[in-house]
């Protein structure tokens, strides 16, 4: 299950105003890039789902990066409850 981290709007010129957006569960984190429009559209979901489905296109820079650059925003629906777990 993955839970994001932290989301970044920085000032970019009016109509090119990306959001970021880092995805964490226990293998590591994702950058995800969504443009002003997707975020206008699905910011809702992007926001206050627990664990988010994304649509994205997979970017692999040279250098070893991976980002994916979001175009949908799915809430991700888990009908089964479960109580928390206690190891000690």
């Amino acid at each position: 299950m993955s839970s994001a981290a932290a989301t970044v709007s920085p000032l970019f010129p009016a109509g090119l105003r990306p959001t970021f957006i880092n995805l964490e569960d226990e293998t590591g984190t994702l950058n995800v890039t969504a443009g002003l429009g997707v975020w206008n559209r699905f910011r809702r979901v992007a926001r206050e789902s627990p664990t988010p489905i994304v649509r994205a296109i997979l970017e692999r820079s040279p250098e070893g990066v991976t980002n994916l650059i979001a175009d949908r925003f799915e809430p991700l629906t888990v009908f089964a409850t479960t109580g928390s777990r206690d190891f000690r």
